[in-house]
């Protein structure tokens, strides 16, 4: 909800946030037409993945007409669940009485719902992947002892 409620809030016509969905917009257009993001002038290359996800975003957005800003976001906020999940199952799992507590702090954390919630930058996919490869490794698979 910290970061839904900003994501569908209107972003003013002369936000900061604007250059970065403008960028979200040439990327999403040139991966839809073929075209290398690479060789775009004045906009920063992002990860392949999310090239992809701001590809589908306008696609969806063109044939569905829900928001492109909206959809270039729900993955993200949809990460920052897990990973709020995670934070609180980690914690519990280590014997913290305080989980859902440290689960809030992250979840709460402004520069999260910042960046998440209002850029809709993609930080939270690779934190994700990370946390997810460090549980596997951590839980499923612990170092053998010698």
């Amino acid at each position: 909800v910290a970061r839904l409620v900003p994501a569908l809030m209107p972003v003013p016509a002369d936000a900061i946030v604007r250059y970065d969905i403008d960028s979200y917009r040439v990327v999403a257009d040139a991966v839809l037409h073929g075209r290398d993001v690479y060789d775009l002038t004045g906009r920063y290359p992002y990860l392949p993945l999310h090239m992809h996800v701001f590809a589908a975003a306008s696609w969806l957005g063109a044939h569905t007409g829900l928001s492109f800003v909206l959809l270039v976001k729900l993955p993200e906020i949809a990460a920052e669940v897990v990973l709020t999940l995670m934070v609180g199952g980690a914690a519990r799992a280590m014997g913290r009485r305080d989980a859902v507590a440290l689960a809030m702090v992250y979840a709460l954390n402004p520069v999260s719902v910042l960046v998440t919630g209002y850029h809709g930058q993609f930080d939270a996919m690779p934190t994700l992947f990370s946390v997810l490869l460090w549980v596997t490794r951590c839980c499923c698979f612990p170092p053998a002892r010698v």
